[in-house]
């Protein structure tokens, strides 16, 4: 989460060609504190807005995630599992959690090598391809799996009587394929044109639809354990990012004002707020979990009780704790600019809802 004060300036900084407020990206709007005509500095995956929004990108992300995982997780699709099956025991889960972790923290050292090479807009263009790739991908298995479900009453999967049943459905891969290519594109076109350079409102969406892709997807194919882990292992790594690792220096090459504290009281009205997509993305996960999982949500503590009615109650305490989360972080980045966004939602999180399971599973 980052932060730009748009009229308080380090007691020592004087103006510069390159500084945003002599680009204009100051506020204009009462609404939410920007304006959606203004041109966005870079094509980052940032959800920039006011305080007053703050909340809109978390909640959409939240709900339309949860609604993804429940549809798939509801309509018995199979998928497939990433990572040692965790019956394994912790070890299983450790190793899970530590790969996808490592991976995630190499991948941002080698952007941030190719920000020090190339500057941040070879990283804008690695962004752009990274969105197409996963966009194509996650947006396939949705479509797909839809087109099954619609068409399972008059062409069941496996029918033993007609043979022709799995043959359609495999000739349907490569039409549904291309479509998903053609949706993703269009969104890395909105994204990336510059013709909707002067849109911030468009960036937003397509960071927002990009975010509840990847945070529904992710807690499909992660088992619960090994996802609360990465989760857990993902916060504690955004604190030495944000703090002395690749963000910190990448925010600070778009804007070196960023290394320098706010001098002074600042005025909330004259701030913009960057969430990134990592973050949007890591909530939905994490709230997504409490829909779909058997292990450790609403699905476990119905099986443990019989009461249906407990299902959703794991997933509203963690929604709570994920907001009180990010209302914490706000609260903190009015004075440190950048700020971890992660740790505060996912543990407060992950708090309630590990609360709320073990309470309603002692009640009922």
């Amino acid at each position: 989460m980052n932060s730009t004060d748009h009229d308080a300036k380090p007691d020592d900084a004087a103006p510069r060609d390159d500084d945003p407020d002599v680009q204009g990206n100051g506020p204009t709007s009462d609404d939410d504190g920007i304006d959606d005509t203004e041109e966005r500095p870079s094509k980052l995956p940032v959800y920039t807005t006011g305080p007053k929004r703050l909340w809109v990108p978390v909640i959409a992300c939240i709900v339309f995630a949860g609604l993804l995982s429940s549809f798939l997780y509801f309509s018995g699709s199979a998928m497939p599992q990433y990572g040692f099956d965790e019956d394994l025991g912790f070890g299983a889960v450790l190793v899970n959690a530590l790969v996808f972790i490592g991976i995630g923290a190499g991948s941002a050292f080698v952007l941030i090598l190719i920000v020090r090479k190339k500057g941040i807009n070879a990283l804008e263009r690695v962004m752009i391809v990274a969105f197409l790739i996963l966009g194509t991908f996650i947006l396939y298995l949705y479509i797909y799996n839809a087109f099954v479900i619609l068409s399972l009453p008059a062409f069941p999967v496996d029918d033993p009587i007609d043979p022709r049943s799995e043959a359609w459905y495999n000739g349907w891969s490569m039409p549904w394929l291309i479509i998903s290519f053609g949706i993703s594109l269009f969104l890395v076109y909105l994204f990336a044109s510059k013709k909707y350079n002067n849109s911030l409102r468009i960036h937003n969406i397509v960071v927002v639809i990009e975010g509840i892709l990847i945070g529904s997807y992710l807690p499909i194919v992660i088992p619960t354990w090994t996802a609360i882990l990465i989760l857990i292992g993902f916060s504690l790594y955004d604190i030495y990012s944000v703090r002395k690792g690749p963000i910190k220096e990448m925010m600070t090459k778009m804007d070196p004002d960023n290394a320098v504290p706010f001098s002074g009281p600042i005025d909330v009205k004259d701030m913009t707020i960057d969430i990134g997509i990592g973050d949007l993305a890591f909530y939905s996960m994490l709230t997504s979990i409490t829909l779909i999982s058997t292990d450790w949500g609403g699905p476990a503590l119905v099986a443990a009780t019989g009461n249906m009615f407990l299902y959703l109650i794991p997933f509203a305490a963690t929604v709570v704790g994920v907001l009180i989360g990010v209302w914490i972080s706000f609260e903190l980045v009015k004075k440190n600019k950048i700020l971890p966004g992660l740790p505060m939602s996912v543990f407060i999180g992950l708090g309630l809802m590990s609360l709320a399971i073990v309470i309603c599973a002692a009640i009922f």
